[in-house]
């Protein structure tokens, strides 16, 4: 699920026709709905008097891929790729202005990113990160420490070399690696970086991108009784590299499968079981203990391990 630093914003053109360009840093599925939206967010609410573009994307966009946006303040915008729209008076200023990306409604959104020319310190003049979720340098970015009021902003740094998305995200936010330019007229295809269109170059991970081994730590061994249940270790942790990344860095497990196995291999008499305390949950608002059984929705989870006449039961609690 798209949450804060999902995307980060590449380019920003406030020069008659306005343009825009962002990055995905993760992949994002088809269906996909993020709004721009250009009027100033007071800490709890969006003001009024501007307006939003909505962007469908009618199909998956893997991470590194930039989407460009050009005559967004016109009533027929373009995009390089899904669909999108234009409500009300969606217009980049040059002076003043603040552009949220979010996902959900405008009256309950989920931050991706924000882009802003004049800071974020006026709640109804630049807007404000306030109760965004948002964090300048992180998942968003204030051109106007470089160039208070730029008509035009562009990244310029590196797109290849990084070994994470998490890396091309602090790249794109530090605004040293931004150029822009400020004047009368248009600059926007005056042969001086930046111009438009954006680049539309990819982000690159350095080598391919690394599947990290998924890391369980967990109590070694325990002196059990034959059919008793024993806790084995209260504390045991489970985490992977690549979705922990994920959701701007506050993880994503959506769709992971943990298989549990009895050390030696699988055997007939063994039975698996999941806790109704704790807060592990497994295949969404369901537990499922690997032999069909089904129950409460969180719980951490308990190995049982159960043999028929004269076996040994045993049980592992590994909450998440």
């Amino acid at each position: 699920m798209a949450g804060p630093g999902s995307i980060a914003f590449t380019g920003l053109n406030a020069d008659d026709p306005d343009s825009l360009a962002f990055a995905a840093l993760e992949d994002l599925a088809a269906g996909t709905v993020i709004t721009l939206d250009d009027n100033e967010w007071n800490g709890t609410a969006f003001n009024t008097g501007e307006g939003t573009l909505t962007i469908t994307l009618t199909t998956a966009v893997t991470a590194g891929t930039i989407i460009r946006i050009e005559a967004s303040n016109t009533a027929t915008p373009t995009i390089s790729t899904g669909t999108i729209s234009r409500l009300n008076s969606f217009d980049i200023s040059g002076t003043t202005e603040s552009v949220y990306a979010y996902v959900g409604s405008g009256a309950s959104p989920t931050f991706l990113s924000a882009i802003g020319i004049s800071g974020f310190t006026g709640a109804t003049t630049t807007g404000l990160l306030t109760n965004t979720g948002l964090t300048l340098g992180v998942d968003a970015i204030d051109i106007g420490t470089v160039d208070a009021g730029a008509d035009i902003a562009a990244y310029n740094g590196a797109r290849t070399g990084q070994l994470s998305f998490a890396g091309y995200r602090t790249l794109i936010n530090t605004v040293s690696n931004w150029v822009t330019q400020d004047a009368a007229g248009s600059q926007a295809g005056d042969g001086t970086n930046p111009d438009t269109p954006f680049s539309a170059d990819p982000f690159v991970i350095s080598g391919g991108q690394v599947n990290d081994t998924p890391v369980v730590t967990v109590a070694a061994s325990l002196a059990a009784t034959e059919q008793v249940a024993s806790t084995i270790d209260a504390t045991a942790t489970i985490s992977d590299a690549d979705l922990d990344a994920l959701n701007g860095g506050n993880g994503d497990y959506a769709g992971a499968t943990l298989g549990i196995a009895n050390n030696g291999g699988a055997d007939a008499n063994d039975l698996f079981a999941i806790g109704t305390s704790g807060a592990f949950t497994v295949n969404g608002s369901t537990r499922d203990d690997g032999v069909g059984q089904r129950g409460a929705a969180v719980g951490p989870l308990h190995l049982h391990r159960r043999r028929a006449a004269g076996g040994r039961r045993g049980r592992r609690d590994l909450p998440q």
